[in-house]
């Protein structure tokens, strides 16, 4: 009857029973052999290789892999082993399908119990199939007790931020001699994993992961712990221990990635700027792809931070190019507009800005950036107010920007203006309330000129920009703090300092602000505080003029239009001319730019242009701000040649 019921496999199940577990191996090998899709040959070979000769997994999961296609009757007898199997090769998936299997079939091990806890604790972060793994660990604990159920049930609890139902567990792992490593590992996890931890609480989860360092031989495990307490240390700022701890993993590793990264992070945060540049470049080819984007981002933004020349602001829009091909994020691309600017490639900069609108359209910032590029480009005031208006729309935080530039390029005579100067007064004053640094910047001008709503007064101005300082250091703010102590006729050898900072920081490109430079020459003209040093002040206009070219401001315009009415060497007279039409616009009144205007007009023999901006310097000089409506008046009193005030800052 055995012969007739088993045919071909009676041998093999006969070794089998007799416990000849080689000789039944070699048994169904040879029928596999005969017919490699002999299901039951494979099924009887997969469980004698699993439970009698601990073969290898590959093999046993290739056995059984086939072997669950044989009859139901045998196939499912073997489903809660072939989940174990698939589990140990990682095919995760299929062991989860089969654990289930098993249960539903009626025979569930204990075994397709502890697989499904593993793998819904440590492979998903669906909750609720955690809290199906918490229901099957209850069932195991209340057969058996031992620490795998006891870690697993603390690693669930994790997931599940119960952080407080953690230590109890951790507490039981002390008592087993065998895992007090998974009790400093789980004590510390409970830690770092929960958003409420204090860094006094932090550092307490450095100490245990230190302590199950040093019980644990795995070098991959202690890896992967450093690498944590190497997060600890960038939330802490701990910098110089992150350095020191992205060592300690190159012993382990040489040149690991992440850690690279990490010891990158810390230069930069330690101002070691430079050294992380090269060591995160030096290591770009070997980058995994989920540090590509950061390290890439990074890169742009230390060049950004360390800019001592225009090659840096170039590097620094190649490396933010490549993080915005890597993410669709609309930093990425603000950080691009923000560079291009910086180089005043204003092209570069209407063109992203292009972009930034129709990617993040419902963000303001590529609105702005449209409205400011063609400003710049000298478009006309229709066409680049929308844009700002747009982005006032979308964020009040803009809606100064869009007063300010209406109360600049408005006619003073309409009565629109007096609804406009009141609506940027009272936005200045609701930001001075709530400490906003933009509200001190305007209220420190509107102090020094007399705009905005303000009066003058010079000392107000002074307390108001060392406000501004205290929020922002600026180069454009200390460019005011010094003309403000030039008004007060005092301190002239702090305002040299603060100009001579600006015009550093925006030859280096740190700045696309050229004001300062323009007054830092203006002192060497004048023999302010310095010697009077003509040359020096006429190398620093051509400098401040060489970077910015077409997108100088104002000031730089007129003081370059100045030596250029003086012949003096490499100022070009109709250059000068075209720089000044250019700025022509940046202000509805605009007397000092008018003025010189006038005199280029005179020199070159052309009455009527010259009686045209005239008329418009006379017409400024009815609405002008008070400080540069008295100092024009007054210089105008001769009729020599004179440096007109400057006005923008």
């Amino acid at each position: 009857m055995f012969e007739k019921y088993f045919g071909r496999y009676k041998q093999g199940l006969e070794l089998l029973r007799n416990e000849e577990y080689e000789n039944a191996y070699e048994a169904f090998s040879n029928l596999i052999n005969k017919n490699p899709k002999d299901y039951k040959a494979r099924a009887y070979r997969g469980i004698i290789s699993a439970i009698f000769l601990n073969k290898s997994d590959e093999e046993i999961y290739q056995d059984l892999k086939l072997g669950i296609k044989a009859p139901y009757n045998l196939s499912s007898r073997i489903y809660s082993l072939y989940s174990d199997v698939c589990f140990n090769v990682k095919k995760y998936d299929e062991a989860v399908e089969y654990a289930q299997k098993a249960i539903n079939a009626g025979i569930p091990s204990d075994t397709n119990y502890l697989l499904l806890a593993r793998y819904y604790i440590y492979e998903k972060n669906d909750k609720k199939l955690i809290n199906t793994a918490l229901e099957y660990i209850d069932y195991l604990m209340n057969k058996m007790q031992n620490d795998e159920l006891i870690i697993l049930k603390a690693h669930a609890y994790i997931k599940l931020d119960k952080y407080e139902e953690v230590q109890p567990l951790v507490d039981k792992l002390f008592f087993s001699s065998s895992n007090v490593d998974n009790a400093y590992l789980i004590q510390a996890d409970a830690i770092f994993y929960n958003p409420n931890s204090s860094d006094e609480d932090l550092k307490k989860a450095i100490n245990s992961y230190q302590e199950a360092i040093n019980l644990i031989k795995d070098n991959e495990i202690k890896i992967d712990i450093l690498l944590k307490i190497s997060e600890i240390h960038k939330h802490i700022e701990s910098f110089e221990d992150l350095i020191k701890t992205s060592e300690l993993i190159f012993t382990y590793q040489d040149n690991h990635p992440v850690a690279i990264f990490n010891k990158a992070i810390g230069l930069a945060a330690l101002d070691h700027i430079d050294d992380a540049i090269n060591l995160l470049e030096a290591n770009l080819d070997t980058t995994p792809p989920h540090l590509e984007l950061y390290s890439n981002r990074f890169l742009a933004l230390w060049y950004y931070q360390k800019v001592n020349s225009e090659n840096d602001l170039k590097m620094a829009v190649k490396y933010a190019v490549k993080a915005a091909n890597l993410e669709l994020n609309h930093l990425n691309y603000a950080l691009i507009i923000d560079l291009y600017e910086a180089l005043y490639d204003f092209e570069n900069v209407e063109k992203y800005a292009d972009m930034y609108m129709k990617l993040f359209f419902k963000y303001p910032y590529g609105y702005y950036m449209k409205g400011y590029s063609l400003f710049l480009k000298r478009y006309p005031f229709k066409k680049y107010i929308r844009y700002y208006k747009m982005a006032a729309q979308f964020d009040n935080t803009y809606q100064k920007d869009y007063l300010l530039l209406n109360y600049e390029r408005t006619n003073r005579t309409k009565k629109a203006f007096n609804k406009i100067k009141s609506d940027f007064h009272n936005l200045i004053m609701q930001g001075l309330k709530a400490n906003k640094y933009w509200a001190y910047r305007y209220a420190a001008l509107g102090y020094f000129y007399g705009e905005y709503g303000f009066d003058v007064n010079i000392d107000e101005a002074y307390v108001v920009v060392n406000q501004c300082l205290e929020l922002n250091d600026n180069s454009c703010d200390f460019t005011l703090k010094g003309a403000i102590l030039l008004k007060q006729n005092q301190h002239f050898d702090e305002a040299g300092r603060l100009f001579e900072h600006s015009h550093n920081e925006f030859i280096s490109y740190k700045t696309p602000c050229s004001c300062g430079s323009t007054f830092l020459a203006r002192m060497y003209l004048e023999g302010i505080h310095f010697d009077k040093d003509e040359p020096k002040a006429m190398k620093i206009t051509l400098d401040s003029y060489n970077k910015a070219k077409k997108y100088m401001h104002s000031n730089s315009a007129i003081l370059y239009a100045y030596f250029a009415l003086l012949n003096k060497e490499n100022f070009d007279l109709n250059l000068a001319l075209e720089n000044l039409k250019n700025v022509e616009n940046e202000l509805y009144y605009n007397s000092p730019v008018f003025y010189m205007l006038k005199e280029i007009y005179l020199k070159l023999n052309n009455h009527e242009k010259a009686n045209y901006y005239y008329k418009r310097m006379e017409e400024s000089l009815l609405y002008e701000g008070k400080t540069i409506k008295e100092e024009m008046l007054e210089k105008l009193k001769s009729n020599h040649l004179f440096l007109p005030p400057f006005n923008n800052f």
